[in-house]
């Protein structure tokens, strides 16, 4: 219902104050901000982004694949102060992802921030990285829609699969 900017009469809280002192008019403000602020729920920006990147990891790993959450292997290929990325799934190719969770960056320019932090480094590796960019509307950017073909690719070449 919150993505969806739909809010069920018996949830009908407005207008309200957020604990961040923003005064919220209509309960699909009240919808869109608590997706938005730390201060409005128990739920942070990175609790959020760690259940995304666990969600991640464990549909891979359902599929047979084996997967490591934030990898240390990249760590000698860093040079530009980052140590690592969220997931590395390995296969016939391995690939590597970072995840963001941004209302405030354009797909674009997030998806262009993650590459440049982590792409060099997963390359020296022969590794493949995307950057796994979504809203908290559940929007996604185009580096997820290859990661995910990427990853059904790898479980179609497993061995896993009957042939």
């Amino acid at each position: 219902a919150i993505r969806l900017q739909v809010c069920p009469p018996s949830l009908a809280c407005a207008p309200a104050v957020c604990n961040c002192g923003i005064r919220l008019a209509t309960d699909t403000d009240i919808a869109k901000h608590v997706m938005r602020c730390d201060s409005s729920t128990a739920v942070s920006h990175t609790t959020r982004h760690n259940k995304v990147r666990d969600a991640i990891l464990s549909v891979a790993s359902r599929f047979g694949l084996t997967c490591t959450k934030e990898p240390r292997c990249y760590s000698e290929n860093y040079t530009n102060g980052h140590e690592r990325p969220d997931l590395l799934i390995q296969g016939s190719t391995c690939i590597a992802g970072d995840v963001m969770v941004t209302s405030v960056m354009a797909f674009d320019a997030a998806e262009n921030e993650k590459n440049s932090q982590h792409k060099e480094a997963v390359a020296k590796a022969r590794h493949v990285f995307f950057p796994l960019i979504f809203n908290p509307d559940g929007a996604m950017g185009t580096g997820v829609t290859k990661f995910i073909q990427k990853a059904i690719s790898l479980v179609k070449h497993s061995s896993l699969l009957p042939k």
